[in-house]
């Protein structure tokens, strides 16, 4: 018999202000509840319909970016001294929060030891 497919995505939704959400696909089981709330994402029915009284304005990370989200890079620890890193999207609304209130929750039922901001960034000055 096989195993239940505990990294499966479902739909999730990041509120972009105005009674706007963006959808998008994540890995469930990654995210801790308080991991959730405070991004910003709230977790959408199974079947990815809109939230009652939200207007959908697009799909995917892309469509988030557009609207106003960022990334956001969590370091948790994996044991033996050793740590991985996820980016992760916020919601424009939890910008001044999302850092602190991200560092005392889990990710992937681990500690995340420190929040940064990607270091890859790509700027073009006209």
């Amino acid at each position: 018999m096989a195993a239940a497919n505990t990294r499966a995505k479902a739909p999730h939704f990041l509120d972009v202000g105005n009674s706007k959400v963006v959808r998008v696909q994540l890995v469930a089981a990654s995210y801790s509840a308080g991991l959730l709330s405070a991004l910003g994402i709230t977790k959408g029915a199974a079947n990815g319909e809109t939230p009652a009284g939200k207007t959908l304005v697009g799909s995917g990370k892309n469509a988030a970016i557009l609207n106003g989200c960022f990334s956001l890079n969590l370091v948790y620890d994996v044991g033996n001294g050793k740590t991985q890193t996820a980016k992760v999207l916020v919601a424009p609304a939890k910008a001044d929060t999302a850092a602190t209130e991200a560092k005392a929750q889990k990710y992937r039922d681990k500690a995340i030891i420190d929040v940064r901001a990607p270091r890859r960034r790509i700027l073009t000055l006209a």
